[in-house]
């Protein structure tokens, strides 16, 4: 039956072509629905490169061939033609304080995996550098050799001038607190920080040379401690002010030495409330007071002598009218008798000298009396 069994063999070989046919028309199915698959993923990348703002470069490490987007040219002022695609032209922009940082960033990346994130400046169309912020990594082979590196910049100049004027304000800010800090050391007057709460936060040298206790001392107890007793209830009342708000108190108190005895302490406070904190500048008047008190002691003394000196020229000025108002009265009446002309003459000199004495002590007695505060007023026509 060769007949059959040659007919059997052809029916198998059929099947099997036919299944190798419908084998071939699914791979070929599938491979469209990959090629459909990839053309979908190619727009998406295109539709995501150009909608990013930042601009994407791929580097063929080898070739030293580099794609560089449209938006990464635009970035550096370039047209789509006006950048050439090679390593060489990335690296001749970098700004000469960045290149070699920058280039051996991209070394250790590619030698040693290091994370590529840098900040550089690179020359743009127009002649001036821009900062850009770099992020990129490489594609290795089976071997983990780099053959490709791709990434992204992103223009941060605005945020590098932003960061660089904080950085200048912070350091200038760090100039004045030095600043105030020395003019706080160096105050010859007391200068402190307090809390509401009644506790000192900050004082300034000039505390221990008046007072002669320590820093540590003043800040562990709370500083109506250091108040004398009778000045303490009216403290506590302009340190209540402060709290409350008030903008400047002024007031003065005394306060404890370390040898025991009180110094005069005249103060001038402003509050920050919302800080809970207030802050004063002190100033030792003991000194002052032990003058000014001195002054009105010698003043009094000054005064209670001029009184004295008054009296002693009142009485002194009366105790002498007496006796020359009988020399001139009896001058008076010996120039009414009988006497030669050199005898009147002589009578008549004796008259007017006890009268110009008299008008000498009269003028002194009203002297006396106005520094007394006893002269009376004669109120008269004029």
């Amino acid at each position: 039956m060769p007949g059959s069994g040659s007919s059997g063999t052809q029916n198998d070989e059929a099947l099997r072509l036919q299944e190798r046919v419908r084998q071939l028309e699914r791979e070929l199915a599938r491979g469209g629905e990959a090629r459909s698959a990839l053309t979908a993923s190619e727009e998406r990348l295109a539709l995501a490169v150009r909608g990013t703002s930042d601009g994407l470069w791929d580097w063929d490490v080898e070739s030293g061939v580099v794609y560089y987007a449209d938006r990464f040219k635009e970035l550096l002022g370039y047209g789509p033609d006006g950048f050439p695609d090679r390593f060489e032209e990335f690296e001749q922009r970098l700004h000469p304080e960045d290149r070699e940082a920058t280039l051996e960033a991209i070394h250790r990346h590619l030698e040693k995996e290091s994370p590529y994130d840098v900040e550089y400046r690179l020359r743009c169309a127009s002649g001036e550098f821009r900062w850009f912020r770099a992020r990129g990594s490489a594609i290795r082979d089976g071997s983990g050799r780099a053959t490709r590196m791709a990434g992204s910049i992103s223009d941060i100049t605005g945020q590098v001038e932003d960061r660089d004027k904080l950085e200048a304000a912070r350091r200038s800010a760090e100039v004045a607190v030095r600043r105030l800090g020395a003019f706080f050391d160096l105050s010859l007057d007391l200068l402190c920080i307090a809390g509401t709460d009644g506790y000192f936060r900050r004082i300034n040298p000039a505390f221990t040379r008046t007072l002669g206790f320590s820093e540590e001392e003043f800040l562990a107890d709370p500083f109506i401690t250091f108040v004398h007793p009778e000045d303490a209830e009216a403290t506590m009342a302009k340190v209540n002010l402060l709290a409350e708000g008030a903008e400047v108190t002024q007031f003065l108190n005394r306060v404890r030495h370390i040898d025991g005895h009180y110094r005069w302490i005249e103060w001038n406070a402003g509050a920050a409330p919302a800080e809970g904190l207030f802050h004063a500048v002190g100033r030792d008047v003991t000194e002052r007071r032990r003058e000014e008190a001195e002054l009105r002691e010698a003043k009094l003394a000054a005064e209670g002598a001029n009184r004295a000196k008054s009296e002693f020229l009142a009485n002194m000025s009366h105790e002498i009218r007496t006796p020359l108002h009988g020399i001139i009265g009896m001058t008076e009446l010996l120039l009414g008798t009988e006497l030669t002309a050199r005898q009147r003459e002589y009578q008549r000199l004796v008259l007017e000298s006890a009268d110009s004495l008299l008008t000498v002590l009269n003028d002194v007695l009203d002297f006396s009396k106005i520094e007394a505060g006893r002269l009376a007023l004669d109120p008269q026509e004029f």
